[in-house]
């Protein structure tokens, strides 16, 4: 695992994230809007899942979804 200093020790695969048709090991489709939503709060989508909710204010939200999606 990927050792991140941040208390966490693992973090997703984010080679050619953009291009993926699926979020969420599958849960939902690779749409901004869904990708949005699901960083912000992760549980509304995929109960039980160990990504906790985040809060990002609006443009830093709206940045990170537009690098995410330029990932391809």
């Amino acid at each position: 695992t990927l050792a991140l200093g941040l208390g966490a020790n693992a973090g997703p695969d984010l080679t050619h994230f953009g291009s993926r048709n699926l979020l969420a090991a599958g849960a939902l489709p690779n749409t901004p809007r869904d990708l949005r939503d699901w960083i912000a709060n992760p549980q509304n989508s995929k109960p039980g899942v160990r990504m906790p909710a985040n809060q990002f204010s609006p443009d830093d939200l709206a940045a990170l979804v537009d690098y995410l999606e330029s990932l391809k």
